[in-house]
């Protein structure tokens, strides 16, 4: 097409363009019955690939699971994903299924396959946390995990936390103890938030383990780091 073509038409798109009544358009694509037309038409093939087409369909799970993961997310940001999650596997078993694209384990098995093999990428999920530096637990790119993994992986192995069960005790269970033991002898009695001092734990253990120093967060009775976290989890659920 030469190039005279090229103008012409592109002259009569415009003037094409320039006829169209926007007004008018918007008013028609306004009407109510097309609107809901248009939903329910959505609805319906929805419901008809969940039904026949779906890969997931045999997992079992809450019955919104296979349309949304709004319920999950939810649960997510209210901070009880923990308790929801421990009902859901007692009522339908190891393997539930919490989404259209999102399923729950508990077998360690399953949980071997998938974590040892580079074949299962992390889903589009991940990407929530864009807002947050690559790392370790929330990057999708495999050169990057690959990179990670070599660099940290070694203390993860059985011959590596063998080396580190004494470190791993204390920043675990004794510091968890010894903590405990102060509050209660600072009075008769003391209230104890577990999840925020587990978090400690998971923090100090890890902590300890790549960056080879203390961090203290159970004896501190909470860290920036472990608020971070539980704030990034917030925002990216919502």
């Amino acid at each position: 097409m030469s190039s005279l073509s090229k103008m012409v038409e592109g002259s009569q798109i415009l003037q094409l363009l320039k006829s169209i009544d926007y007004q008018k358009l918007v008013e028609y694509f306004s009407d109510r019955r097309i609107i809901a037309g248009v939903s329910a038409t959505y609805i319906a093939l929805k419901v008809l690939v969940a039904f026949l087409f779906d890969p997931l369909k045999h997992i079992p799970g809450p019955w919104w699971a296979r349309f949304t993961n709004l319920p999950f997310n939810l649960k997510v940001a209210q901070g009880k994903i923990y308790f929801a999650l421990a009902e859901y596997h007692k009522k339908y078993g190891p393997t539930v299924r919490l989404g259209p694209k999102f399923v729950s384990i508990t077998t360690m098995s399953d949980a071997k396959q998938i974590l040892a093999t580079y074949k299962h990428p992390k889903s589009m999920e991940y990407e929530k946390f864009g807002l947050l530096p690559p790392n370790l637990f929330t990057t999708t790119n495999e050169a990057f995990n690959r990179m990670r993994r070599r660099q940290v992986g070694p203390v993860f192995t059985f011959t590596g936390l063998a080396n580190m069960e004494d470190q791993i005790l204390e920043d675990g269970f004794i510091s968890l103890k010894r903590k405990l033991e102060s509050l209660i002898g600072e009075g008769d009695s003391a209230r104890i938030n577990y999840y925020t001092y587990f978090q400690g734990i998971t923090t100090d253990v890890i902590g300890h383990m790549i960056f080879g120093k203390p961090i203290g967060a159970v004896n501190a009775g909470g860290h920036p780091l472990t608020k971070w976290v539980s704030d990034s989890i917030t925002v990216a659920a919502v």
